[in-house]
């Protein structure tokens, strides 16, 4: 679908509850979304309706007169199908949100009386949780929303997942601005940025069967433990994704710069934790596909350490090392002073998320991965700079 447009800028919204329609600016002048983002994010909204059981997904995309189904999740009982549309200024529960870009959340619209004759009754849509979608310059592109045909209640987790999507988009969505600006001044900065956005598909489609392998493997975790991992690993990809595309130029940073910035930024994602963060980086400029998976990596461990090490440690410290060598091998050695590995834990037969991704992600650089206990947990990994 074509985001494009040569009409107005502008579109009049209808909101409930209000007599004025409300004008807004809408995608004006845009490029068209890649094929690849697409398909990500329709991974994005089979997931989000897989985990809620809600009846329907939906990535909207709104121009100056139609609300248009851009993405549709892909089951039985959704009703909507990609690339239907329907008139705009009808007071739709989309409209609400992209008009006054907040989240909306109907429980139950039999019991609301802004909601009960909502514009798509006849679809048997009875609650909707929803969150708007901008371009970086304030355009608005739609809405990412999920309806159920059951009244549905929507705990926090699910406006969090929501939120952590919603995220996702928008950054791709700036992306998506920048390679288009770049096009025609480097050509060179464009390509990388495609490489960037391919890659860290890659590594979203590993993440995304893993969590749906979990899922299915393991019945005795709450629905809120397993959101929890959903958003802490989808947080450390926008993290990498963010570190690399602010680096300057557009050139893959060196560990040094990269490293610790991005193991803050991870850590700003347990605001509640008191954390001490040191960093021993030599200068080692890899790859971006090395750069990429030695950021997930650190991501995970740092995670894994906040969720499982310190529950009796009053000061809690993590330390990063990474040593380049004269063989060009890359040595990284990360510790917590946490409670370390249980007695016997070998990776292999470890089937927790975290060791599963932290595998993946050190088969991608072709390393090695050790474990061991010295007064708090140790993770080794050493892998050989590819040419």
């Amino acid at each position: 679908m074509n985001t494009s447009s040569s009409q107005s800028k502008f579109a009049q919204l209808k909101i409930p509850g209000s007599e004025q329609l409300l004008t807004i600016p809408v995608t004006h002048n845009k490029p068209e979304i890649p094929e690849d983002i697409q398909e990500k994010w329709q991974k994005m909204i089979n997931l989000t309706a897989e985990i809620m059981g809600v009846s329907s997904g939906l990535v909207t995309h709104f121009t100056n007169n139609e609300l248009q189904v851009f993405l549709a999740s892909q089951k039985d009982t959704n009703p909507y199908h990609k690339g239907a549309s329907d008139s705009l200024g009808i007071g739709m529960f989309c409209e609400y949100v992209v008009g006054k870009k907040q989240p909306l959340l109907v429980e139950d619209t039999e019991a609301s009386v802004l909601w009960r004759n909502h514009p798509h009754t006849a679809f048997g849509m009875r609650s909707y949780l929803g969150v708007p979608l901008e371009w970086k310059d304030g355009e608005l592109f739609g809405s990412l929303c999920v309806l159920d045909a059951d009244p549905n209640p929507f705990s926090s987790s699910y406006m969090k997942l929501m939120e952590q999507f919603k995220s996702m988009i928008e950054s791709d969505l700036s992306t998506i601005l920048l390679i288009n600006d770049l096009k025609e001044k480097v050509s060179y900065n464009e390509i990388r940025l495609r490489d960037i956005h391919h890659r860290l598909k890659n590594q979203f489609n590993l993440l995304t069967s893993y969590i749906g392998l979990k899922m299915m493997d393991d019945s005795e975790r709450t629905l809120d433990d397993v959101l929890t991992d959903i958003n802490l690993r989808i947080e450390a990809m926008s993290s990498v994704h963010e570190e690399i595309c602010n680096s300057a130029n557009l050139e893959t940073p060196s560990l040094e710069i990269y490293l610790p910035a991005l193991c803050q930024s991870q850590l700003k994602s347990f605001p509640n934790k008191d954390i001490t963060l040191t960093c021993d980086v030599d200068t080692v400029e890899l790859p971006l596909q090395e750069t990429i998976g030695t950021g997930l990596i650190f991501a995970e461990l740092i995670t894994n350490s906040v969720k499982h090490a310190f529950k009796n440690q009053d000061s809690p410290a993590i330390h990063v090392r990474v040593q380049k060598k004269e063989d060009s091998t890359i040595s990284f050695e990360y510790r917590d002073n946490g409670v370390g590995f249980p007695e016997g834990f070998e990776v292999d037969s470890n089937p927790s998320i975290g060791m599963s991704l932290l595998q993946a992600f050190t088969a991608q650089l072709r390393g090695e991965f050790v474990t061991k206990n010295d007064k708090g947990a140790v993770v080794e990994i050493t892998f050989k700079l590819t040419e």
